[in-house]
């Protein structure tokens, strides 16, 4: 059995970019100055970075399998989702009850529970637009799901995306960097717009978020193909470079199906 090169598990970079986004929304929130001056004014850049990061893993690993065997598994793509972010979610869910039943008034704890469906159903930045609820306020120290939002926007692309990335790419293939860049500058131009008109609008809801994973799918469109070609995989006994044109797409397909199994750090 062919066994995937130690160096393609683990991506160092794309961590420290994590850690990068973890700590400037840490600090926001913290309010924490130093010298008098608010380094993290600009925190919701973290979200922006993890946003970016989430579009590039899950398009590249989406076009990998794509140009490994030419087909996609929507079952396995999701069912990977799903063990990824429903264990700790439900596990965040069943710690905070106990909380909310001992210190919410009944109207707050209503929309708490309200609020605890949204998320499971990957709805929540919907139901917290409709509410009316302002990330940072005051108020919203009460919502302890409202950082959720985010988890919904990231899987409403995922469920929308993927649909439209395989349509493309099997009826308009040498088209579909423009159709990439198009996508990136309907969403931009419509955040750019919103930003001016309906801040709460702007901010929860995913057509004015899009950009910043379509950012991500840009690039992962741009090295997928090369890294596929690149892969390098160890037997039991040599090296094998898929980039070789001796090799065929067996060795492709098994590299994929190696990567896939394993999610390849997918956010």
């Amino acid at each position: 059995m062919l066994k995937m090169n130690r160096s393609m598990k683990y991506r160092p970079e794309i961590d420290g970019l994590r850690a990068i986004a973890v700590l400037s929304v840490i600090i926001y929130h913290a309010e924490f100055t130093f010298l008098g001056i608010d380094w993290a004014t600009g925190g919701y850049i973290g979200v922006d970075i993890f946003f970016v990061i989430s579009g590039y893993l899950i398009t590249k690993l989406i076009l990998l399998e794509l140009e490994a065997s030419n087909s996609f598994s929507f079952l396995n793509f999701y069912e990977r989702r799903a063990r990824r972010i429903l264990p700790m979610l439900l596990t965040i869910i069943v710690i905070s009850i106990p909380f909310a039943w001992d210190w919410m008034l009944p109207s707050q704890f209503v929309e708490f529970c309200k609020s605890v469906v949204s998320s499971i159903l990957f709805s929540s930045n919907f139901f917290f637009y409709f509410a009316q609820t302002e990330y940072g306020a005051d108020s919203s120290l009460m919502k302890p799901f409202l950082h959720t939002w985010s988890l919904g926007i990231e899987e409403q692309f995922y469920i929308v995306f993927p649909i439209f990335l395989i349509l493309f790419r099997r009826f308009f293939k040498r088209q579909m960097l423009v159709f990439l860049l198009a996508l990136f500058l309907l969403s931009l131009g419509f955040a750019e717009i919103g930003s001016s008109r309906n801040v709460e609008h702007n901010f929860y809801l995913p057509l004015s978020r899009f950009w910043e994973l379509l950012a991500g799918a840009i690039l992962a469109y741009c090295i997928a193909p090369r890294f596929v070609d690149t892969l390098y995989l160890k037997n039991e006994d040599k090296e094998i470079d898929m980039g070789k044109p001796r090799f065929t797409d067996d060795f492709k397909i098994d590299a994929i199906k190696q990567i896939t199994e394993r999610g390849h750090s997918v956010a």
